[in-house]
């Protein structure tokens, strides 16, 4: 099986069906060992986004929500891990447990470019939508908690709509996954962590196979030598950038209709 391969096919693969396992974690431990032989999960369901993937991606948001350089809406959901050991209890119930991998390409120097116009000025990279339990980094957009003038109640309803998608998308993950809404009787983040890898690659699988992928085609970029960014830290944590880029994308939205919004 290559990166081409369907979720139907795979899943008739005799090694994997569910009836030749004692468990659902069995069953999920067996289809993440034939991803990792086949080599799915590093290739085409589980990667970073390509500068192919960041075009499409994008372009797909502002057509649906209507606000440029939207790469993604940044939420979290929670797995209930039983037999977290004592001495780790609490640590996985902030979200501040570990340095997030998300801007690492960002300090490694190996980050796409992603940038975007809007009202005129150029963003470095695409923006992520967030609500207020994230910092006032550079490339996140905090909704408005208290708007006051018409296009900051504009923003905040595109906002709140795109939000919901993240939002409804954990929650089909977790009506078709059932394990992962339940308490995991594992011993290992390992072993945690290649659960929930496991439905994500699945997932993706599927919304390939219904024809729903908004880029459905892999294009590799060229590799990119890794060099560290000492300034990389303080530029993503500028909080003046954060505020022009909302200020920005409120003024690019001012043009639409306020009520036609409330009542889509």
């Amino acid at each position: 099986m290559d990166s081409t391969s369907s979720f139907s096919s795979f899943c008739d693969l005799p090694e994997i069906e569910e009836s030749s396992t004692g468990s659902t974690f069995e069953f999920f431990k067996q289809v993440y060992a034939k991803l990792e032989d086949t080599g799915t999960s590093s290739n085409e369901f589980l990667h970073r986004p390509t500068s192919h993937d960041v075009a499409l991606i994008t372009q797909a948001h502002e057509e649906r929500h209507r606000i440029p350089g939207m790469l993604v809406s940044l939420d979290c959901t929670h797995v209930e891990w039983r037999l977290c050991p004592k001495n780790l209890k609490g640590q996985y119930t902030r979200g501040d447990h570990k340095q997030s991998p998300l801007f690492q390409n960002k300090r490694n120097g190996s980050a796409l470019d992603s940038s975007f116009i809007a009202n005129g000025w150029h963003s470095k990279r695409s923006d992520y939508l967030t609500d207020g339990i994230y910092p006032r980094w550079d490339a996140f957009v905090n909704a408005y908690p208290h708007p006051v003038e018409q296009d900051e109640r504009k923003l905040k309803i595109l906002q709140e709509a795109a939000r919901k998608d993240v939002e409804r998308t954990f929650g089909v993950l977790k009506e078709k996954w059932k394990i992962l809404d339940r308490s995991l009787r594992l011993w290992t983040e390992e072993k945690i962590g290649k659960v929930v890898a496991t439905y994500i690659i699945l997932h993706n699988m599927i919304i390939k196979d219904n024809g729903r992928t908004i880029s459905p085609v892999h294009i590799m970029d060229s590799p990119v030598p890794r060099v560290y960014n000492p300034e990389a830290n303080r530029e993503l944590q500028d909080e003046n950038v954060h505020h022009r880029l909302r200020y920005d994308l409120t003024a690019h939205i001012s043009a639409l209709d306020y009520h036609t919004l409330m009542i889509q």
